[in-house]
């Protein structure tokens, strides 16, 4: 049995065979690297240095028959991360198949492979994970990674992997045979999928897991329903596994965009009632999904077999019915009755329980869907709910049915909680090394900052950061850096200041603290960098610099100086102002034509002094925000791609907590690009988190900003707006009247789609009883502007159910009495509401509890 190979003796034997001048063996080479672990590799790496021996990318267009075989299988074998092995290849082995001979390109390719194929199964997984581009790369990417991962025995499920293979799957051809007859060297997709059986039984079902893959390779419906009849008919057995995965598809977290091609898939397959009977458990689990179309299908697919469907799969209809019921789609509520109707009609036993399920869910329906479900109900039966709310509504002199009545709660300022709860200051090294590696937020900036100026030489640890960690956060741009990337700085330095092999960070950082800030910047990511900057000039014993002219020097201590406790309560008259587009080619990525009248709107104060105050003058800059609107689209292009931009959001909210307004037009641009793109940084979520977490009494800007983010295209920041409406309603905290004022202005100058805006509302009501009542009294006040808007009856129909809910009678306005006649979204809904009578509900009864807790909190 050989004996292993030392490292040192690899090294020898490299540094060998490259002194030699004869002829290249390059099965010496595989002998000497063969069987070394990935440890190993990295240092022959730096022995050998595979990149100098292929040549620079110049050197290899200038002169490709340079290109050597031993080149690339080193480049395979020995470069550290697989990212910089792949990429090289695109440039490199793009010139050697574009510029040499076929044969040498086979042969410069075969090695190449050879070299990945000794990786370790970890390292060749991550190859297959790298990202790049599809659209231009395929072609040179997917024959060594798809071929590596065979010869490894190895599949990949990573979205670059299966992006790839979308990219190589071949068009689909209106006559293939006469494709062949001229193009005979070309795969057609049967013969792509037949020449790695691996393809189909694994890579193709993959696609149906990954989100958005299917739908980014065919695009357009009918594209992808083609392509899906094409694989059934040349494959046996992908018809009825395409049923299967399709619906699984749709029970998947994905975006209802890109779960609604499986749906598309799924009815033109067209299921027969056997097979409809045989996933008959998958359609009962897609009743449960959250988009609409995936429900119909679930609906319209059972509705054909449920009269032949046993007890058993009967009672699992009636189960998943509970959550369908409570929806608010008028379409999926009558196509659900009608699947109870038939379902009783064949399973009779069954009538009293979905009589209980639809009498519980009834009231919670659209008024002119209640009378069919109605139908479904024994006379006998009333929910629960239903009486309980009665006998809390009832008076004891006649048991009339009442409203209840649910106080407002006038929004004052409290005690700081959640984010803002004080935090007490670093006591030890153990402490700040804590926080340092286990994570921090903006407020525990400057508590850590702080320790720094008093403990400048902080033990760091076994845990010490590797260099390439420092170097993390100095790449985008002196005024984008990222804050972590500071902290780590200020915190390394004084153990790194002298190692050689760490200059490169500190070169990076001192190009940073060469970067002109503005001393009067308001901007919060130069007020934060002038921090770091500050304690840095501490740890080095020089003065602070301040850049700008010789009249600002005499407040430089106080402009830039280290805060630790958070700004004053301010009071300022604010004021609406805009920002407007001076050139259209400046914003295209903001997509110009959707932004009305061309201008963005931004809030300032009105009378803000011209120049600082002596007693305050670092408030004085860090308050002002009167440069945002000249700054907009760098704002916004800041708020979309800076690395540790919700750090800064998180500072700034923790400085300015006691003025939240602003906070929110600071970072207004921040609110209002997510209404029209979704790439983000995460600023506005942060201004969402803070704000539902103040301890001061909201304005207008963070009314309007909250709204805002209510109309996002993300569903996920109607997410956090949705939960920050309910956690402001839940402490107190949110003025009604306020918040729909700011609404209707964004509603009527179309800032905010009403569809948008819905779904986030429905969202906050569902939240807790309190939430959902403000919710109705913020709707409440929408109503004179709803004849004005584009599909304004919806938010007329989710006002009548929230209505509905909690008992209450709403008065309409003068202006929308007109609207009621006729057969329109907006006046059904209106004529809906006007019928509502008063009556007393659980709900109602619930929001008025959490009412009263909350005026006994703040009465205490």
């Amino acid at each position: 049995m050989p004996q292993p190979i030392t490292l040192t003796e690899r090294r020898a034997r490299l540094k060998t065979m490259l002194k030699s001048t004869g002829p290249i063996n390059m099965e010496a080479y595989r002998e000497a690297i063969c069987g070394a672990t990935e440890e190993e590799r990295a240092s022959l790496a730096r022995t050998v240095q595979p990149a100098k021996i292929l040549g620079s990318e110049r050197e290899a267009a200038q002169a490709p028959e340079t290109l050597t075989s031993l080149g690339f299988y080193l480049l395979g074998a020995l470069t550290s991360s697989p990212a910089t092995a792949i990429r090289t290849w695109c440039t490199v082995g793009y010139i050697s198949r574009t510029r040499c001979s076929a044969d040498t390109h086979r042969e410069h390719l075969g090695w190449f492979i050879a070299g990945l194929t000794e990786r370790s199964d970890e390292w060749v997984l991550q190859l297959a994970a790298v990202e790049h581009d599809p659209w231009t790369e395929a072609q040179d990417v997917w024959e060594p990674v798809h071929t590596v991962l065979r010869n490894r025995h190895l599949v990949s499920e990573s979205p670059a992997y299966l992006e790839l293979l979308t990219h190589m799957i071949p068009p689909m051809r209106a006559n293939e045979e006469a494709f062949k007859r001229y193009n005979p060297h070309k795969l057609t997709i049967e013969e792509f999928f037949r020449s790695d059986p691996l393809l189909l039984e694994h890579d193709f079902w993959a696609l149906f897991r990954g989100e958005g893959l299917l739908r980014g390779r065919l695009g357009q419906r009918d594209a992808a329903i083609a392509f899906m009849r094409y694989m059934c008919e040349r494959f046996e057995g992908v018809r009825e596994r395409a049923l299967e995965e399709t619906l699984r598809a749709l029970l998947r977290d994905f975006l209802a965009a890109n779960s609604g091609i499986f749906g598309h898939l799924h009815r033109a397959l067209q299921p027969s009632r056997e097979e409809i009977l045989g996933l008959f458990q998958l359609y009962v689990s897609v009743l449960g999904a959250a988009p609409s179309p995936s429900v119909s299908l679930a609906q319209d697919m059972l509705n054909t077999a449920v009269d032949e469907a046993s007890g058993e799969q009967a009672l699992a209809v009636i189960d998943a019915s509970a959550a369908v019921l409570f929806r608010t789609e008028k379409k999926v509520l009558r196509a659900q009755l009608r699947l109870l109707t038939k379902l009783v009609k064949a399973h009779p036993e069954c009538a009293a329980q979905v009589s209980t399920l639809v009498a519980d869910a009834v009231e919670s329906m659209p008024l002119d869907v209640q009378p069919g479900a109605r139908k479904l109900i024994a006379p006998a039966t009333v929910s629960a709910s239903t009486v309980e709310g009665a006998d809390n509504g009832m008076t004891d002199a006649g048991k009339t049915a009442v409203s209840i009545h649910i106080p407002d709660i006038a929004p004052q300022k409290q005690e700081p909680v959640g984010f803002f709860a004080s935090r007490a200051p670093i006591t030890d090294d153990h402490e700040f090394r804590r926080l340092f590696y286990d994570g921090y937020d903006g407020a525990d900036i400057p508590r850590m900052l702080a320790y720094l100026m008093q403990h400048p030489v902080v033990e760091l640890g076994p845990e010490a950061l590797a260099p390439h960690q420092l170097m993390q956060g100095f790449k985008t741009g002196p005024r984008d850096a990222d804050p972590g990337a500071y902290m780590r700085y200020l915190t390394m330095w004084p153990h790194l200041k002298d190692a050689d092999n760490y200059k490169a960070p500190v070169l990076k950082f001192q190009k940073y603290e060469k970067t002109k800030h503005h001393p009067l910047s308001s901007r919060p990511a130069d007020v934060l960098v002038q921090q770091f900057k500050w304690v840095h000039a501490h740890q080095t014993e020089q003065q602070p610099v301040v850049e700008g002219s010789q009249e600002l020097w005499p407040y430089r201590t106080e402009l830039i100086a280290l805060i630790t406790e958070p700004l004053p309560a301010e009071n300022y008259e604010w004021a609406r102002s805009w920002a407007v587009f001076q050139h259209i080619s400046a914003w295209i990525w903001l997509d110009a034509k959707k932004v009305p009248g061309g201008r963005l709107p931004q809030w300032r104060q009105v009378f803000y002094p011209h120049a600082a105050p002596e007693k305050s003058p670092f408030a004085w800059r860090v308050l002002n925000v009167h440069r945002v609107a000249g700054e907009y689209q760098r704002r916004i292009e800041e708020a979309q791609y800076s690395t540790g931009m919700e750090l800064v959001v998180q500072w700034y909210a923790w400085l300015t907590q006691n003025t939240p307004d602003v906070l929110a037009a600071q970072f207004a641009p921040a609110c209002f690009a997510v209404v029209y793109e979704t790439q983000s940084a995460g600023a506005e979520v942060q201004v969402l988190r803070a704000l539902a977490d103040t301890h001061g009494v909201l304005g207008a800007p963070s009314y309007c900003a909250i709204a805002a983010c209510a109309g996002a295209r993300q569903e996920q920041v109607r997410a956090h707006a949705a939960e920050c409406i309910a956690a402001l309603a839940g402490r107190g905290m949110l003025d009604p009247d306020a918040f729909s004022a700011e609404l209707s202005w964004l509603l009527s100058h179309q800032y905010v789609q009403v569809q948008r805006l819905v779904r986030t509302l429905t969202d906050a009501a569902s939240i807790s009883p309190l939430a959902g009542w403000r919710v109705c009294q913020v709707l409440q006040g929408l109503l004179p502007v709803v004849g004005e808007l584009n599909r304004g009856g919806a938010l007329v129909q989710l006002l009548a159910q929230l209505a509905q809910q909690y008992g209450a009678i709403i008065n309409i306005p003068e202006c929308l009495q007109p609207k009621m006649k006729g057969s329109t979204v907006l006046a059904k809904n209106l004529r809906a509401l006007s019928a509502l009578s008063p009556h007393p509900t659980e709900l109602a009864r619930q929001a008025q509890e959490q009412t009263f807790t909350i005026l006994k909190t703040n009465l205490s």
